[in-house]
């Protein structure tokens, strides 16, 4: 999607909705940014009113005790989701404190399954208030009114290629379904109340626009962006505030235009964030290796690295751990390179890390525990990352080796924990409860004044 596309036909979806000029920018950048812009038959079937009163029913049948009825009363915050089962609203608990709060889920349309497994968490997890949004008839049959009476506005959305045109009319008949969900579920909400957003982009959007209208402060709580924050997701900012991981990603805001006093900073990465478990690990390794898969792309890098360690290290005692996923195609594709070293077996991610003094990692997912064990590594990444512009250390090639490792041998704990705080958030759990108090806390004093 161009914007010489997309820029013509937003006077139709201002003319449609009676939008603002920050509703049609979120828009504009909701869909320039979007990864895929591709009409495909299910994104077409999921606009048609049969199909999304079909599988709402389907969904209220996976869901019947969650469905029913929807009272945040009482409640100091509604966490609005759409499709994160495992990660967020698993974990919001453990910062959440003594407040009280309702997971709002989304109508999902084209992921019943999602739906199911939503479910099946919360069914075990019952201590939690759940609903699951799922479409009315009324909505189907508003829906479908407002699609007859306005077919002539639809039909003036023009691109030109027919998948730009087909992606347009999609996108504003699914913000009309959502639109009209929002004023039927939302037309008692209050401004006594915070309402947090899992982001605000695609199916939120037409819901931050009800609120907006009603004068209600709505707040985006970003996903834990460890390593590189997802531009493509988050600007320009919707919602009204952000709650972000760090002073990178506050940052980041700032650029685009967000106030300072808009922004709060709790901690990262809150979709994966638990308790810190304290591993009594004798450190017995001068260095452990984590090692990730050995497709093509990363196998060269990690045969070079291992050849220096094996020539220039010789007096070090190595730990090498593979990747659990593939270890066994990865042993034998690095066979030659790897019988100088001890390879982990049957222990976890944190106790080798806590069994080496230095770590070296191929595997981005690694750093997390990395830095939660407060350990010093070094990694090796593409130079544009984000992640390599952060921190210090970080390899950008196969040449830099040698002076990385001499660096890493020399650097201690208490040098880095303020800049990986900096770069990617708190991670401690206690400190993330207290900061998320904090957070909360001012909200609902700015929410009252508003």
């Amino acid at each position: 999607m161009t914007e010489k596309n997309l820029t013509p036909n937003l006077e139709v979806f201002q003319h449609l909705f009676n939008l603002d000029k920050r509703t049609v920018e979120a828009i504009k950048g909701d869909i320039l940014k979007r990864e895929s812009n591709k009409s495909s038959f299910l994104s077409r079937l999921s606009i048609a009113p049969w199909f999304v009163y079909t599988v709402s029913i389907f969904e209220r049948m996976i869901a019947p005790s969650m469905s029913k009825s929807f009272d945040p009363s009482g409640d100091d915050f509604v966490f609005v989701s759409c499709i994160d089962p495992v990660h967020r609203v698993k974990t919001l608990p453990l910062v959440a404190n003594n407040y009280k709060y309702t997971l709002f889920f989304l109508p999902t349309v084209t992921r019943p399954t999602v739906v199911k497994a939503y479910y099946k968490h919360y069914k075990e997890n019952s201590a939690e208030k759940v609903y699951f949004g799922t479409f009315k008839r009324s909505d189907v049959t508003k829906y479908k009114s407002f699609i007859k009476q306005n077919a002539a506005s639809f039909n003036q959305i023009q691109c030109d290629n027919e998948n730009d045109t087909r992606v347009l009319r999609e996108y504003a008949r699914r913000f009309a379904l959502y639109q009209i969900y929002a004023e039927r579920v939302f037309a008692n909400s209050n401004k006594d109340r915070l309402w947090l957003f899992e982001h605000d982009k695609f199916f939120f959007i037409p819901v931050i626009n009800y609120f907006r209208g009603k004068g209600i402060m709505t707040t985006q709580l970003q996903h834990g962006t460890f390593f590189n924050p997802d531009n493509t997701t988050y600007f320009p900012l919707y919602s009204d505030k952000v709650i972000c991981c760090s002073e990178r990603e506050k940052g980041l805001y700032k650029e685009t235009g967000v106030k300072d006093c808009d922004i709060y900073i709790v901690g990262a990465p809150l979709q994966t964030i638990g308790p810190k478990k304290r591993i009594d690990v004798e450190e017995i390794y001068d260095l452990a290796v984590v090692l990730t898969s050995t497709a093509p792309d990363e196998l060269e890098l990690q045969k070079k690295v291992l050849t220096y360690i094996k020539e220039n290290l010789r007096d070090k005692k190595v730990l090498l751990r593979f990747r659990p996923r593939s270890a066994a195609v990865d042993k034998e594709n690095l066979s030659e390179y790897t019988d100088d070293f001890i390879i982990s077996e049957g222990t976890t991610l944190s106790e080798d890390l806590c069994s080496a003094k230095k770590i070296i990692t191929f595997s981005l997912d690694s750093i997390y525990e990395i830095i939660r064990n407060d350990k010093i590594f070094v990694t090796f990444v593409d130079q544009t990352d984000m992640i390599g512009q952060s921190l210090d250390r970080i390899c950008h090639s196969v040449d830099e080796t040698e002076t990385c490792i001499e660096e890493l041998f020399e650097a201690t704990a208490d040098s880095e924990r303020e800049r990986y705080v900096e770069v990617f958030g708190e991670t401690d759990l206690e400190k993330l409860r207290e900061n998320f108090k904090m957070v909360i806390n001012e909200l609902k004093k700015n929410n009252k004044e508003q």
